[in-house]
């Protein structure tokens, strides 16, 4: 593919096809991402749907369609990235040979038909050059032909239609100057040939191609440099205490293996430290920039470095679940898609090629019946230029070499984003909600206090309500039921009959009796001395859980968490940038207000008590009164509604998988100043969309008529077949490179406070 025409072509055609319900074509990638009924249609089926519109599919991408889950994908994956290199060094360097070829030769054509002191006739220097230029108008043209003629075999016009139309034009009137000189002389037909023009052409047009190929190998460095991450070969252990250890693919790692990583070494696969301590570099996929201390029972992630001593490790999640993989996939899915801003573009692009060749057969009859002499010749060159100068790879371009771009930096920096819509709506925020255990505050609670009521079914006894209370929550995974375990040690205890209660708390039966952990009314409390402790304990920023035996009292729990201590930075950041936050937790009211006096977020954007079902409706009342697009950042199963509600969902990385699954944007690390790196992030990318797509727009505009030569009459000002040709490569190349811009935009946590944000 080269322009948006041929996208648009291929999306046209896929979604015609049976059981596809929706088809996104990225001109910068080649890629084409599909959603379709399995039961109605397969992947040879969608391949001959593309096959039929034109185009070819690789025999390594149809290995790899709709496999990238499979336990063997890694390889597929290798074979169709070294399919692609292949082709793609291939093409370039094809491109590169065959433009300086015909530059060269157009120059030289250029100085031999200017020259007026080799006393050499025109006639004659027109059969010097027929030969050779016929050579170049079918060796070097050769690709641009055989393209245009596939395309109209198919129906469809397309770039390379504009070329091939243009350059066979001033190669064919060049033929009949040559051929028929003296019969166009004796008709008054002024022998001017054009043989540089078409050479320049196709050699501007090659070199223009050459660049932009060059260029987007760089947008899409992200992605490559994001797998380069993993090593091919790990040691595998037959114990932790193994003396020796045996090499082996990193593909053939299963679940369970034990694993050595040595100083120096990237970590091959997602697992769990089972023996050392070392300092882990978790910079390439948390976008942090100090190394991370790990000991026995941290949880590493594939292509994080060990810097300072070795370890054995535990493989818990290969091949295609690891989180390198699953950054890959997340990076390549949004690199796939397209952002509203878009749609524009696309609608233009497909009429474009058509209009423009109503507008070259338009100029060349209204200079042919209307110009001023030599009629004929100015009608030849300014229909040529027409073709050559539009430009519709610059619109094909404009948005996705951003969105790749952008979406590159973000992954580098730890921001991954499901969808390139999200890099247009996240720059419009005008609120953020955040929620507040594991997101604003560490979710590392401890035990603060105890109090078991001297009247209650425990007599006053603190030991046993913890024990209690610890038998109880065992099951659970909260960070509240983790802390109420660790603080009791060993629990002597057990319960059966476990039950959850979302946002209200747990039930289970021991010794004879119910026991509920939670909230006030959640457990019938009614205990004045009780609420007013519970009270006290919430105004300080703790969290109480009263404990009740059969609907008794019998006492309460206080746990304190720790807010974050990059989490009022980012709320700096977001009030810098225009934008409210607030907090909306399951929590007390009084526990929600104290994080909130901490952030120096105001007392009305701290709601507490609000059970998961109601986030949702959480969301929808702020957006109301934000009166603007709204993000919710969290990380718990409570928080899935309101992520799925949000016009923007972020999920933190440490998050459960439900939260990450129901939000658009994912912070690979705890990192909450993530947050506005993504708006920063999603404001720059669509202020080069939007640049992009001003300059793609306002070349045609300009120089389409100028090329028609509408500016000839009163201004004397035209433009020649070659320079529209260098200028039309000129356009794609400009488009591609202020799209790189995006990959030095500086998105650093470390440096960031309530200084403005960054900008390019």
């Amino acid at each position: 593919m080269t322009c948006a025409s041929c996208v648009n072509r291929v999306e046209r055609f896929l979604k015609k096809a049976d059981g596809v319900s929706g088809a996104s074509v990225n001109l910068a990638t080649s890629m084409a991402t599909i959603q379709y009924a399995p039961e109605a249609t397969g992947v040879a089926d969608l391949a001959a749907v593309i096959s039929a519109a034109g185009y070819e599919v690789p025999a390594a991408a149809l290995a790899l369609a709709g496999r990238e889950g499979d336990a063997d994908a890694q390889e597929a994956r290798e074979a169709l990235d070294a399919e692609l290199v292949a082709a793609r060094t291939k093409e370039t360097r094809g491109l590169l040979r065959d433009g300086v070829i015909a530059t060269i030769f157009g120059f030289a054509a250029m100085a031999l038909m200017l020259q007026p002191w080799f006393f050499i006739s025109m006639e004659r220097i027109n059969w010097i050059l027929i030969v050779p230029s016929t050579i170049i108008q079918f060796t070097v043209g050769w690709r641009f032909h055989a393209r245009a003629l596939r395309a109209l075999r198919h129906g469809s016009l397309t770039m390379e239609t504009l070329v091939s139309l243009g350059t066979t034009a001033a190669w064919g009137w060049s033929v009949a100057i040559t051929l028929f000189h003296t019969q166009l002389m004796r008709v008054g037909v002024p022998a001017h040939a054009t043989w540089d023009a078409a050479a320049l052409i196709l050699g501007f047009v090659a070199l223009g191609r050459w660049m932009e190929a060059r260029a987007k190998e760089q947008t899409t460095s992200a992605v490559r440099g994001i797998l380069a991450l993993q090593p091919k070969e790990a040691e595998l252990l037959a114990t932790a205490d193994a003396p020796t250890a045996t090499t082996i693919a990193v593909n053939k790692i299963i679940a369970g293996d034990l694993l050595r990583i040595r100083p120096g070494g990237r970590i091959p696969v997602d697992g769990i430290i089972v023996s050392g301590r070392a300092a882990v570099d978790e910079s390439a996929i948390t976008g942090e920039s100090l190394p991370v201390e790990r000991g026995q029972g941290s949880r590493l992630a594939a292509g994080t470095l060990l810097t300072d001593a070795s370890i054995v490790m535990r493989a818990t999640q290969v091949g295609a679940n690891t989180t390198l993989a699953r950054i890959v996939a997340m990076v390549e899915r949004a690199q796939g898609s397209k952002p509203a801003i878009a749609r524009l573009a696309d609608r233009i692009s497909e009429v474009f090629v058509p209009a423009i060749l109503l507008i070259a057969v338009a100029t060349f009859v209204g200079w042919y019946l209307l110009g001023a002499e030599p009629r004929l010749v100015r009608a030849v060159a300014t229909a040529i230029a027409v073709l050559v100068v539009a430009c519709p790879c610059a619109m094909g371009l404009a948005t996705p070499t951003a969105v790749i771009a952008g979406t590159g930096r973000g992954a580098e920096a730890g921001i991954l984003v499901r969808d390139a819509a999200i890099l247009e709506a996240a720059g419009k925020l005008r609120a953020v909600v955040w929620d507040k255990t594991g997101t604003l505050t560490l979710g590392q609670h401890a035990l603060v206090g105890r109090l078991a009521l001297v009247t209650g079914p425990l007599a006053g006894d603190t030991d046993r309500l913890l024990q209690i209370a610890a038998a109880v929550e065992s099951p659970s995974e909260h960070p509240l039921a983790r802390a109420i375990v660790r603080a009791a040690g060993t629990v002597t205890a057990s319960a059966t009959n476990f039950a959850m209660h979302a946002g209200h708390g747990v039930s289970a039966s021991m010794d004879g009796a119910t026991v509920r952990i939670g909230t006030e009314a959640f457990t019938a409390t009614t205990n004045p001395e009780l609420i007013g402790w519970a009270t006290a304990e919430a105004a300080a920023g703790r969290t109480p859980l009263f404990i009740s035996m059969n609907g008794e009292s019998a006492g309460a729990l206080s746990l304190a968490d720790t807010v974050r201590p990059e989490s009022a930075a980012a709320i700096r950041a977001l009030s810098a940038r225009g934008i409210e936050s607030w907090i909306i937790s399951g929590d007390r009211q009084e526990v929600v207000n104290a994080i909130a006096r901490n952030l120096n977020i105001p007392p009305e954007r701290a709601r507490g008590g609000i059970l998961p079902g109601g986030k949702g409706e959480a969301i929808t009342e702020i957006r109301r009164s934000s009166s603007g697009p709204v993000a919710m950042v969290g990380d718990g199963v409570n928080d899935a509604p309101a992520l799925a509600a949000a016009d923007v969902g972020i999920s933190m990385g440490g998050g459960t998988e439900i939260a990450i699954d129901a939000s658009a944007a994912t912070l690979s690390g705890a990192d909450p100043r993530g947050v506005p790196l993504l708006v920063d992030l999603s404001r720059a990318t669509t202020r080069i969309i939007k640049q992009n797509l001003a300059w793609a727009f306002g070349y045609n505009i300009l120089l389409v008529p100028l090329a028609a030569g509408l500016a000839l009459p009163a201004f004397g000002i035209g433009l020649d077949p070659a320079l529209a040709a260098a200028a039309m490569g000129g356009s794609s190349v400009t488009v591609v490179l202020n799209a790189l811009r995006l990959r030095r935009l500086p998105l650093l946590r470390d440096s960031m406070t309530s200084a403005q944000p960054v900008v390019i």
